[in-house]
């Protein structure tokens, strides 16, 4: 009689036991779909959908470095090499844009505008009083928009005109852009620049309206980290990195907590696919490009 209602008990649990299971909270993971490596410091990574490739600039040497050693490479969307040193002799290479047949690089302290249809420099911009270009990000009517952490300041190319469009201490060193309708996405650094490049207070994702150059938050008391590369999903959501913790976060709405996935330290300038679900991400420290598939 005992043994049979001890049986009944456990029989009874089962059911509250599989619930409870279920009812788990899960850590979603990136699933890493192919990784390329070999590269020098890669720091930005571009899709360029028009010919069904990636782009990937590395600085190789220090980041404020002109020593004409950084260079461009060209991948195929399933991340084998093209051609490693596809554009050579550049200073320290970041943020990519591409705008039609156009590669737009930042490169320390001038803008390349590269012809992609035969990997030669057009033009030559030299972005006045620029110390450290960053990021490159274009918008809808062509217009090129270039970050300098360290003068926090955007500059804009318009019509073959390099000026500085903002110079504002509310950029919090601007990193990462990322062009958008009506406005600019601005991954901060942080504030309280170390020596070290770290930061005292962790930077912010903020947005810059191009009509009058509002600069506010985008997402009220939240700070994230040393933000390096945005991005939007193609829908509502946005991806942002994590340069010195190794962190992606993936807001799929701006009213909800983000998704918070680990990654190497390192993980800089990214670009998305959204047909794919495909994050490509160069992995700075490991000299890798990797591309993962959201969950």
């Amino acid at each position: 009689m005992h043994s049979r209602l001890l049986s009944l008990l456990a029989l009874a649990a089962l059911p509250f036991a599989a619930s409870a299971e279920t009812a788990a909270p899960t850590q979603p993971s990136l699933q890493n779909v192919w990784t390329a490596s070999g590269f020098d410091q890669p720091e930005s990574a571009i899709y360029d959908r028009k010919r069904h490739q990636i782009l990937l600039s590395s600085m190789n040497g220090g980041a404020g470095a002109a020593n004409g050693l950084g260079y461009i490479s060209v991948l195929t969307e399933s991340g084998d090499i093209v051609k490693k040193h596809w554009v050579q002799g550049l200073n320290a290479p970041k943020g990519l844009g591409v705008y039609g047949d156009h590669l737009y690089v930042a490169d320390l302290t001038r803008v390349l505008d590269i012809d992609i249809t035969t990997g030669k420099v057009a033009h030559t911009y030299e972005a006045p009083e620029a110390q450290f270009l960053n990021d490159v990000t274009v918008a809808d009517n062509g217009d090129v928009y270039i970050s300098d952490l360290l003068k926090q300041r955007i500059y804009r190319l318009r019509q073959g005109v390099l000026e500085i469009w903002l110079s504002s201490a509310e950029l919090n060193f601007p990193n990462g852009l990322w062009a958008q309708r009506d406005r600019l996405l601005v991954a901060a650094w942080g504030q309280d620049l170390q020596a070290d490049f770290s930061t005292r207070i962790p930077g912010r994702l903020k947005q810059v309206q191009l009509s009058d150059k509002h600069i506010s938050d985008l997402i009220d008391d939240q700070p994230l980290g040393n933000l390096d590369g945005v991005t939007d999903d193609g829908a509502n959501g946005l991806l942002a990195t994590d340069f010195m913790r190794g962190r992606l976060f993936y807001f799929n709405s701006l009213n909800t907590a983000p998704a918070e996935f680990e990654l190497p330290p390192g993980s800089a300038d990214l670009d998305y696919i959204p047909e794919q679900k495909l994050v490509l991400m160069p992995l700075m420290w490991k000299g890798e490009l990797a591309a993962y598939r959201l969950p």
